[in-house]
């Protein structure tokens, strides 16, 4: 009788075929410490009879595992901003300058800006009495501002302006980031939700498989086999589900396994 080899054999295959899945084991027994073996599947068969004189029923359960990472600061959220200090600019309008100054390069301060920035402070290259490039921030006096954002439009002018010259905001020092409490405890504490939906289907895509290859071989299997969600918590803490089910087989065989 090669039945119970060629079942145990056959759901090996299914599993190994799955993408989700790290690791294939058999047995009632399962070492949970080994945090490079997951994802796991496990297969154990917990029973059997003898159903007539060519017939052997199995009870079978089949389990999907993945360890659980803990945010330690799951009590914070990253609030991204899009707002900081001047880093690069264009010049969007030349301005001017009184023409008895000589070419040079001059310092602007913000008169005002399309956005929500405050305190830049640039260096301008003047040549004909117009600004013509943009030669850095002022940085010794925290000339560079803070709160902008890129497509900010600032208006600049020196003590000797005639009219303001206009810059664009290209580039920003990174933007700050800023912990805010979480008041979400539902969802982004952990990845526990992420790892019962994927080790489900899992368990779900062996399942319809062996229903369909079953049903080809004339093998009887449970209609409706109960699933059960698990948590070992042990060195690592782990989610998972488990499928139990009964199937009847042949006792001279049958060649389920195509590809093992």
């Amino acid at each position: 009788m090669t039945a119970y080899s060629e079942l145990l054999r056959y759901i090996k295959s299914l599993a190994e075929s799955e993408e989700f899945v790290n690791t294939v084991t058999m047995g009632e027994d399962l070492d949970l410490n080994k945090g490079n073996i997951f994802p796991l599947f496990n297969v154990d068969i917990t029973g059997a009879s003898f159903t007539s004189n060519s017939t052997v029923s199995f009870d079978v359960e089949m389990a999907a595992l993945d360890v659980r990472s803990i945010n330690n600061e799951s009590e914070y959220v990253e609030a991204q901003g899009d707002r900081g200090s001047i880093v690069d600019v264009n010049i969007i309008q030349e301005g001017r300058v009184a023409a008895q100054f000589p070419d040079m390069i001059i310092k602007m301060e913000q008169e005002s800006t399309s956005g929500f920035g405050s305190g830049a402070s640039v260096m301008i290259r003047i040549e004909d009495e117009v600004g013509v490039e943009f030669e850095g921030v002022r940085t010794q006096d925290g000339g560079e501002g803070s709160n902008f954002a890129v497509g900010d439009k600032i208006n600049v002018r020196s003590n000797i302006s005639i009219e303001d010259t206009i810059i664009e905001v290209t580039e920003i020092q990174g933007a700050v980031s800023q912990k805010e409490v979480n008041a979400d405890k539902y969802y982004g504490n952990d990845n526990e939700i992420d790892n019962h939906n994927a080790t489900i289907s899992v368990l779900n895509n062996i399942w319809v498989k062996m229903h369909r290859d079953f049903a080809r071989n004339n093998i009887t299997s449970s209609d409706n086999p109960s699933l059960e969600q698990i948590t070992f918590s042990d060195k690592n803490l782990l989610d998972g589900w488990s499928i139990n089910f009964s199937v009847e087989m042949p006792t001279n065989g049958v060649d389920l396994c195509i590809e093992c």
